[in-house]
C-alpha cells in the first residue's frame, strides 16, 4: 500500500507538472514579447524576497507532519485533532505576519535593487505579490494532514488544476491588456480559491479535521514539536538564505537585467526539480510510517534505493540540460536570453548537489532527526552569503552560483548524511560517500562523453535539439542499466516498477 500510494503521488505530480512546465514555457515567452525585460527581473526579485518571509512558517509545518505519523498509524483522533488544531492557529498567524511584515518593506525597495526601473505602481506590484504570498497560509495547513496519510496525489490534482486556469486567465490578460498588475492579481486570487478547495474536500475526506471540540493535545507531543520546530527553523533560514537569495544578491550587485536572464534558467531548472522532487517528496510520508512500523534495516535498504534513484534521476537531467538548455532559451525566447557555457556547468553541478541531498533530507525529515544538524545551516546561509557577494563583485553572476555550489559542499554535502547514518541507520556513514564518490565519477564521465557526441550534431534548429535529445536519452540510461544491473538497488526498483505496472493492468481487467 506504502508503494502504491507513494507510485500515486509521483505519476499525479509529474504529470500535473510536465503540463504546468508546458504552460509555463507559452506563458512566459508571451510575458517577454509583452512587457520588458526588467518587468521579468522584478518578477524573480519580489518572488525571492516573499521566499524569505516564509522564513515566518520557522519549519513547523515538517515537524508536524512527523508528529501526525504514529496518531495516525494508531488511529489516535483526539491527539490528531489536537495536532490539527494547533497548527492552524500557527499558519493563520505567520499569514498576518507575513501580510504585515512583508507590506512594512514596501518603502525600502530601493535597498534589494541596484538602479531602480521605470516601472510604474512598482510598490503596488510588490504588495500584490506580498498579497499571494500571505494567503498561501490560509486553509493549507489541511494540505498537511492529506499528505501525511500518503494521499498527496489529491493536493497535486487541485492545485494543478488551479494552476492550470490561473496559466491561461493570465495569458489573456497579457494578450489582451498587457497589465503586469492583472496578472499578478489574479495569482493571489487563484491561491486563496485553490487552497480554499483543498480544505473543503480535506474535510469530507476526514471528518476527524471538522472536530469542534477543543482538544488538549499529549504534552509529549507538544514538546517533541517544539523540539523539532526548534531544528527546523534553523533549517528553514539555511534552505531560504541558500537558494531565495541569489535574485536579491544578482539584483544588487550586478543588475536586474541579470535577473531576468537567471529568471529564465531557474524557471526551467526549478520545474525540472519540482518533477524530480515529487519522488522524494511522495515517499517520505511513506518512509515515515515505515520508520514507525518497521525497523532500520528495512528503512535503510529503501533509502539505498532512492539513493540510487536520485543519481540516476539528476544524472540524466543534469546531462539532458548541459547539452539542451542553451539550444531550447534561444529558439524560446532568443539568443539576447543566453547566458554562457560556465555558467550554465555552474548551475548543473548545484542542481546535481541540490539533487543528491534530496533522499537524505527526505529521510531525516521521515525519521524526525532534523534536530542532531540543527546548527549546520547557519553555517552554509553564512558562507553562501559571504562568499556569493565577494564573488559577485568580482566575477559578475557566475559568482552568485559559485558561492552556493561551496557553501554546499563544505557543509550540507557531508553533514546531512552522518546525521542520518549515526542517528537514524545507527552505522557508519562510509558506504555513503564511497557510493557518492562512484556515482560522482559517472556522472562527470557522462557529461563529457555526451557532450562531446552531441557536439558531433551539425544539424541546427528543432531537428539538430531532437538529435541531441535521443542522444541524452540513450547514451546516460544505456550506460547506468549495463553498470547496475545486477545491484540490489536496480533489482529493487525494477521490481516496484513492474509490480505497479501489474496491478495497474488487474485492474484494468477488472
Amino acid at each position: 500500500m506504502r508503494t502504491e500510494n507513494s507510485a500515486k503521488n509521483i505519476l499525479t505530480s509529474w504529470g500535473g507538472q510536465i503540463l504546468m512546465l508546458l504552460l509555463k514555457l507559452v506563458a512566459r515567452n508571451i510575458f517577454v514579447s509583452v512587457l520588458s525585460e526588467e518587468y521579468l527581473g522584478v518578477n524573480g526579485l519580489f518572488s525571492n524576497i516573499l521566499s524569505m518571509l516564509s522564513l515566518a512558517e520557522l519549519g513547523i509545518g515538517t515537524a508536524i507532519i512527523y508528529s501526525l505519523y504514529k496518531p495516525i498509524e494508531q488511529n489516535d483522533t483526539k491527539n490528531i485533532a489536537a495536532i490539527m488544531q494547533f497548527y492552524k492557529k500557527v499558519y493563520l498567524t505567520v499569514g498576518v505576519f507575513v501580510a504585515v511584515i512583508g507590506t512594512a518593506l514596501t518603502p525600502f525597495l530601493s535597498i534589494f535593487i541596484k538602479d531602480m526601473p521605470d516601472i510604474k505602481y512598482l510598490q503596488l506590484i510588490y504588495i500584490l505579490f506580498v498579497m499571494d504570498s500571505a494567503v498561501s497560509y490560509f486553509f493549507s495547513y489541511k494540505a498537511t494532514y492529506v499528505e501525511a496519510n500518503q494521499k498527496n496525489y489529491i493536493v497535486t490534482i487541485i492545485k494543478n488544476t488551479g494552476t492550470l486556469v490561473l496559466t491561461g486567465l493570465q495569458i489573456a490578460v497579457l494578450l489582451i491588456t498587457k497589465n503586469f498588475i492583472l496578472y499578478i492579481a489574479m495569482q493571489a486570487i487563484m491561491t486563496l480559491v485553490s487552497n480554499t478547495a483543498i480544505s473543503m474536500i480535506a474535510d469530507k475526506m476526514y471528518p476527524v479535521l471538522k472536530s469542534p471540540e477543543k482538544q488538549k493535545m499529549d504534552p509529549e507531543i507538544l514538546k517533541k514539536i517544539k523540539q523539532n520546530t526548534g531544528a527546523m527553523v534553523f533549517h528553514k533560514a539555511g534552505g531560504i538564505i541558500v537558494f531565495s537569495t541569489s535574485s536579491i544578491v544578482l539584483s544588487k550587485w550586478v543588475g536586474l537585467a541579470e535577473v531576468g536572464l537567471y529568471s529564465n534558467y531557474c524557471m526551467i531548472i526549478s520545474s525540472i526539480e519540482k518533477l524530480l522532487e515529487m519522488v522524494f517528496s511522495a515517499i517520505t510520508a511513506s518512509v515515515g510510517n515505515l520508520a514507525v512500523a518497521t525497523n532500520e534495516k528495512k528503512t535503510k535498504e529503501v533509502f539505498d534505493v532512492a539513493y540510487f534513484t536520485a543519481f540516476w534521476l539528476y544524472s540524466f537531467c543534469g546531462i539532458c540540460l548541459l547539452n539542451l538548455i542553451n539550444p531550447f532559451i534561444a529558439m524560446w525566447v532568443g539568443e539576447e536570453y543566453l547566458v554562457s557555457m560556465p555558467i550554465v556547468i555552474v548551475f548543473i553541478a548545484n542542481f546535481y548537489i541540490k539533487g543528491m541531498r534530496k533522499p537524505t533530507l527526505s529521510f531525516n525529515n521521515a525519521m524526525g532527526i532534523f534536530w542532531y544538524n540543527r546548527y549546520m545551516p547557519i553555517f552554509e546561509s553564512g558562507i553562501n552569503i559571504v562568499v556569493s557577494i565577494i564573488l559577485a563583485k568580482n566575477f559578475g553572476m557566475i559568482g552568485v552560483f559559485i558561492g552556493t555550489l561551496i557553501s554546499s559542499i563544505t557543509t550540507c554535502v557531508w553533514n546531512e548524511p552522518y546525521v542520518l547514518f549515526k542517528y537514524g541507520f545507527k552505522q557508519s556513514v562510509r558506504s555513503y560517500f564511497d557510493k557518492y564518490l562512484k556515482y560522482l565519477i559517472i556522472m562527470v564521465a557522462l557529461c563529457f562523453g555526451s557532450y562531446f557526441i552531441c557536439n558531433l550534431v551539425t544539424v541546427t534548429g528543432i531537428l539538430g535539439m531532437a538529435n541531441k535529445l535521443v542522444i541524452c536519452l540513450i547514451v546516460p540510461n544505456v550506460v547506468v542499466i549495463i553498470m547496475f544491473y545486477k545491484t540490489f538497488e536496480f533489482k529493487y526498483l525494477k521490481d516496484i516498477c513492474f509490480g505497479l505496472v501489474k496491478k495497474m493492468l488487474k485492474k484494468k481487467e477488472s
